[in-house]
């Protein structure tokens, strides 16, 4: 038995909100900004030259920085898989749609000091994910009806 059409929204909309933040992390043009001044000798009369600069994550943090950021990005695939391919057993394909919600949480928590909080949607829709696959009933599958495959 394959799962509704309606079962794989909440997944793919979870893989797509983790490749938007990792995305937007990994190549946002103002990820780190400042500012700076130039002296100049005293006396002169002129006014230090201010200069403003930014720079991405990658060009800070080197690309290297990017591979814990992919854990989201991999923990919604997981779930995209189970939901996919389990077959007609729904509570194991719960119970790892549950543990997988539960380590994109912890990694939004930890990480909630720095870009962590841009995984949140992903969260949120695993979460989501994990209460449709554990109120998914047997009879809600259709064997041979409209399903993605």
């Amino acid at each position: 038995m394959k799962p509704r059409i309606s079962v794989l929204v909440w997944p793919l909309l979870a893989h797509a909100a983790a490749w938007a933040a990792f995305a937007w992390i990994a190549f946002w043009p103002f990820a780190y900004r400042g500012v700076s001044t130039q002296p100049v000798p005293r006396g002169s009369g002129q006014a230090p030259q201010v200069i403003h600069y930014s720079a991405s994550f990658i060009e800070v943090n080197g690309i290297g920085a990017l591979l814990p950021l992919l854990l989201p990005v991999v923990l919604t695939a997981l779930a995209l898989l189970a939901v996919l391919y389990w077959g007609p057993r729904p509570w194991p394909r719960s119970l790892v749609l549950w543990v997988l919600a539960v380590l994109s949480i912890a990694f939004c928590v930890l990480g909630m000091l720095s870009f962590g909080i841009l995984f949140a949607p992903a969260a949120l829709a695993l979460v989501i994910t994990a209460i449709a696959g554990t109120l998914q009933a047997p009879h809600l599958s259709e064997p041979d009806g409209p399903a993605l495959g």
